[in-house]
């Protein structure tokens, strides 16, 4: 991709769209009920799963590309850390406030979370989101005790940012067979654990790890994507697995990442100004979960799946819009001006340094 054209790609708005895709999935799961593609695929994979393996086939290609283009390893580690932690701090910090205000005891609930202060603070360094839940937390609702569990994503997504890093810098990533072969490997290991069961597939580090892999692959290798028989060869093979589980478990890495990638640069579509105003997916990310679980037990109407949605989809933008604007956005803009980037010269930062999970 010439560096003309490093945003002429619709990666903000497929972020956007699977942000959401996790909001309308938890609409449902946090009610205790599966959602509408669960049903459709015959239990093998809800609107959660397919959004979280988009983030992370987007991460792959797009951080192997950041790694790449950067000078050094501090260079690439300085990008992911003011990229990723100072919103997800924030949200941790919005969250516990939430969880507090509408706690059955508000005292009782800081004072479990103050008893664990210390691996609150350990689990914050290295993204773990768990220190907020207790028995206090949200105890009437229909998934209790849980006060912002999509957050768990990000510690993968932190490992894999660590994993290219260590590749790396063992000039891993110049050898493109070395990143074959591992995915190989992962994607084994994949079929051995999904292969038994029908649900997400494997560990769920096994599958993030299988896709993010994937992702990387793309942007080694650099394979011709949309073509018309491969797309329409590729959705076929998702429908179809649908109806035979395990298959679409098993299928989906492959043919999912081809169709994903496809529509980012498809010249057919053109979204690469949706985030003109500013990229609000990984606020989204951030904080639809405990969005949800606040209107919930706020709104005893709101326990029902659309209306639940409805109801917590603005909400949840208006908090990613002030993400954005207070947290995220003067975080990236303290990157220094002088570029270390091979590939492009230019200060603003482009889709390689924006967060996939979400953002």
């Amino acid at each position: 991709m010439a560096p003309s054209d490093a945003r002429r790609n619709n990666f903000d708005a497929l972020r956007l769209a699977l942000a959401t895709l996790v909001l309308y999935s938890h609409s449902y799961a946090l009610l205790g009920v599966g959602d509408p593609i669960v049903r459709a695929t015959r239990g093998q994979l809800d609107g959660g799963a397919i959004a979280v393996a988009g983030f992370f086939v987007i991460s792959g290609y797009l951080i192997t590309q950041s790694w790449l283009s950067s000078s050094s390893t501090e260079t690439y580690l300085r990008k992911r850390i003011r990229r990723i932690y100072p919103g997800f701090l924030a949200a941790m910090v919005v969250s516990g406030v939430l969880a507090t205000l509408l706690a059955p005891s508000p005292i009782t609930y800081v004072k479990a979370v103050v008893f664990h202060i210390e691996e609150l603070v350990r689990g914050v360094l290295l993204l773990f989101y768990g220190g907020l839940d207790n028995a206090w937390a949200f105890p009437n609702n229909p998934y209790p005790h849980a006060v912002n569990g999509s957050l768990w994503t990000l510690q993968p997504e932190l490992f894999c940012y660590l994993l290219v890093a260590g590749l790396g810098a063992l000039g891993a990533l110049h050898r493109r067979r070395i990143v074959l072969f591992g995915a190989a490997l992962v994607y084994g290991v994949y079929v051995v654990q999904a292969g038994t069961r029908i649900g997400a597939g494997g560990s769920d580090f096994t599958r993030l790890l299988l896709y993010f892999a994937l992702g990387a692959l793309f942007w080694l290798y650099r394979p011709p994507l949309g073509n018309a028989v491969a797309v329409l060869g590729c959705l076929a093979v998702i429908v179809l697995s649908a109806f035979v589980p395990p298959f679409l478990t098993l299928l989906m890495p492959l043919a999912g990442s081809y169709l994903l990638l496809s529509f980012a640069f498809t010249s057919h579509v053109r979204l690469d100004r949706i985030a003109a105003k500013g990229d609000f997916s990984y606020g989204m990310y951030l904080y639809a979960f405990v969005v949800q679980q606040s209107v919930i037990a706020l709104l005893p109407p709101a326990r029902s799946p659309l209306v639940l949605f409805s109801l917590a989809l603005p909400v949840t933008l208006g908090f990613a819009v002030a993400s954005w604007h207070l947290v995220e956005q003067r975080f990236i803009r303290r990157v220094p001006r002088i570029q270390t980037d091979r590939l492009t010269p230019a200060p603003q930062p482009s889709a390689a340094d924006a967060v996939a999970v979400g953002g």
